[in-house]
């Protein structure tokens, strides 16, 4: 069962849930989807792909955004959001002690995740891997709009049928990255009903980087 810890970052407070294993393999942080849209570190899909990644021996961070549950402030669309978790990675970097990192990311958590990467790359801080789901880029359904920076060699995992960040979209970005995409056949956003096949894309990424 998840642990519950506040970290101090540069704007406030981030509540973390932490599924920490001993002696892992690796550590993971998974983001989770939009906090105005019922988005939550304990959501089906960060949850899903926290299980797959602590079954192959990697200890998983499970941040809660601003606003939501005990983490302070409020929602920034994706400003500060992106600033926290940089704080909290530069944190866990050296709580654990050197062991290969992941950044993982659902929805809106994976537009955070990429830019994320984007900002530790450019300070020479790459990640060891980052696995991308549901990403949306470019205008989606609800007139969001997100400017999803380029990633290269991220793994991307995409529904077929995905109604709120549409494949299309997910394709042209991952052309742009130059990178590959697993689409999963009759998935939606959520992954209803192939979360199961969710889990094995996932678990086959890290199984090929450890």
């Amino acid at each position: 069962m998840a642990t519950t810890e506040l970290f101090e970052v540069s704007n406030g407070v981030t509540e973390v849930l932490i599924d920490h294993l001993a002696s892992p393999r690796a550590v993971a942080l998974i983001a989770h989807p939009h906090p105005l849209l019922g988005g939550n570190a304990n959501h089906k899909v960060p949850f899903t792909m926290m299980r797959a990644a602590n079954a192959l021996g990697v200890s998983v961070y499970r941040p809660n955004f601003r606003g939501v549950g005990k983490s302070s402030g409020q929602y920034d669309g994706g400003v500060l959001e992106t600033q926290d978790i940089i704080d909290l990675i530069k944190v866990l970097r050296e709580r654990e002690d050197r062991v290969p990192f992941i950044i993982m990311g659902f929805s809106f958590g994976a537009f955070i995740a990429a830019r994320v990467e984007q900002a530790l790359a450019q300070a020479s801080l790459s990640s060891n891997d980052v696995i991308l789901c549901g990403l949306p880029d470019g205008e989606v359904p609800g007139k969001r709009h997100y400017a999803t920076p380029v990633v290269a060699g991220a793994c991307l995992i995409h529904g077929e049928l995905d109604e709120s960040a549409p494949l299309t979209q997910a394709l042209r970005w991952a052309e742009r990255s130059n990178t590959s995409i697993r689409v999963v056949p009759g998935a939606d956003h959520f992954f209803t009903g192939r979360l199961d096949v969710l889990a094995t894309l996932i678990s086959e990424r890290i199984k090929s980087k450890m």
